[in-house]
């Protein structure tokens, strides 16, 4: 699941405010950088195995075409799975920390 880094940083802040575990000083260009570095070596080793496969889909693409995201997921797993069943799982009122 691929989401904007902003995106993931504000839901982040919001969580642990509304969790009252929001600490002072905790710096959202530190953590991005950080993230960034991570991700940039996550996909490096990913991409270095052959024996792996991954299957990137974009956050913002689920809530508005679940159907066409959870035919993609199927194919990729390659097993039949009931895509009627994960699109009613997919809740757009969930996704409030959208970029502008």
């Amino acid at each position: 699941m691929q989401r904007p880094l902003k995106e993931v940083l504000a839901s982040q802040e919001v969580m642990l405010r509304n969790r009252g575990t929001a600490k002072a000083g905790a710096g959202n260009e530190a953590i991005a950088t950080a993230f960034e570095s991570h991700l940039r070596e996550v996909n490096a080793w990913l991409e270095s195995k052959p024996n792996i496969k991954t299957l990137r889909v974009p956050y913002h693409e689920v809530p508005s075409d679940a159907q066409a995201i959870a035919h993609k997921v199927t194919q990729f797993v390659g097993i039949g799975l009931n895509v009627e069943a994960m699109t009613r799982q997919v809740d757009a009122t969930l996704y409030r920390n959208r970029s502008k």
